[in-house]
């Protein structure tokens, strides 16, 4: 699980790394202001807190986004 927090306009990443299985989600910056979201596996779930309400994000690996509010939390699921 890897989140975003966008705090006044700066966007700082607060990365934590859960592997389970063949799944690693990654966070990177790509420039402009964007993030993107890679996995190698799996569908991928956002919420706005950790605790959910978790949604499915239909969108294919690499997701690239430009952060909006104050943060989202990332997982996958493998079926």
């Amino acid at each position: 699980m890897r989140w975003w927090d966008a705090a006044g306009g700066n966007v700082t990443i607060n990365a934590a790394t859960l592997t389970y299985g063949p799944n690693n989600l990654k966070v990177q910056h790509v420039g402009g202001g964007q993030l993107q979201v890679t996995w190698p596996a799996g569908t991928l779930l956002e919420a706005p807190a950790v605790t959910g309400p978790w949604t499915t994000n239909s969108a294919p690996s690499p997701y690239t986004f430009t952060p909006a509010g104050t943060q989202k939390y990332f997982r996958t699921i493998v079926n």
